[in-house]
């Protein structure tokens, strides 16, 4: 299976049926991502993510358990199951294990940060769009209306106390980073996540933004403020409510910058990457 960022195989490693990841990216961080995060859940007996067999650090590859499953639905119990799944992983992290955790792809600790990392990410791919017909009412709507509404925000956001304060250590949680039903099993009525080469420490905030507003988990008004009210409750994202509420719009726009992107890289037919975008 080809993906934009890896080779996927199916090979039998030791009698057991397996999984050949390769990575395309020469962004090692991807590699050490995904192979560290398996190590120290795997170490601390969490189940429920793939087992990392074997790695190859001068090649980039890893040899990871097969994991036969269901493809979740998207709806509001799985929603807030998977909010309960993380929570409960973060059980799983000794904290000398999250000391030694590197941040993961575009971690943000701050108001500030999270939006200078949406301005920067419509900077680059207004960058990236060669002017034709097909891309000109894109690259109108992120000049003329993103850009400008970014800057705008961030003005309101400055007179906020909270702009600049980043979250202190406890705070921060193990993110997947690219958390949702693309990246999700359901196995004997468990969840199971895979696909951890953006995982590191990261504000909840942003986690609870991917699991609401994520594009493949379409959600109407009702569902989404009936999911918020629940998650709210859950002990990673209690203190976290307030500043999810002002990065929301924020992420909005990252999510169609993401698809934005993705397009590019099936257009280019791009073999390597080096940021998250």
């Amino acid at each position: 299976d080809q993906s934009l960022n890896g080779r996927l195989y199916k090979v039998n490693y030791k009698g057991i049926n397996s999984i050949l990841k390769i990575y395309k990216s020469n962004d090692e961080l991807r590699f050490k991502r995904e192979k560290e995060s398996l190590q120290i859940l795997n170490k601390n007996n969490f189940k429920f993510i793939p087992k990392l067999f074997y790695y190859d650090n001068s090649s980039k590859y890893l040899i990871l358990e097969e994991i036969n499953g269901t493809k979740p639905i998207s709806n509001n119990k799985f929603k807030y199951d998977l909010a309960i799944y993380l929570d409960n992983q973060q059980k799983y992290l000794l904290r000398n294990d999250k000391k030694k955790i590197i941040n993961s792809a575009e971690a943000a600790f701050s108001i500030k940060e999270h939006l200078e990392i949406v301005k920067n990410k419509a900077n680059y791919i207004l960058s990236r769009l060669s002017p034709n017909k097909e891309t000109k009412e894109t690259i109108k709507y992120i000049s003329n209306y993103i850009i400008p509404w970014l800057n705008a925000y961030g003005e309101k956001l400055k007179i906020q106390e909270v702009f600049t304060e980043k979250i202190n250590f406890s705070e921060k949680i193990f993110s997947q980073s690219d958390i949702g039903i693309h990246n999700t099993f359901i196995k004997n009525k468990n969840i199971y996540t895979f696909d951890y080469e953006y995982a590191g420490l990261d504000d909840p905030a942003k986690t609870l933004c991917d699991l609401l507003i994520h594009p493949d988990q379409f959600a109407t008004k009702d569902d989404f403020y009936f999911v918020l009210e629940k998650v709210s409750k859950i002990y990673i994202f209690q203190k976290s409510i307030k500043r999810f509420t002002l990065i929301l719009p924020i992420y909005r726009f990252k999510w169609f910058l993401i698809i934005i992107n993705n397009y590019l890289k099936k257009e280019e037919k791009e073999s390597e990457d080096s940021f998250k975008f």
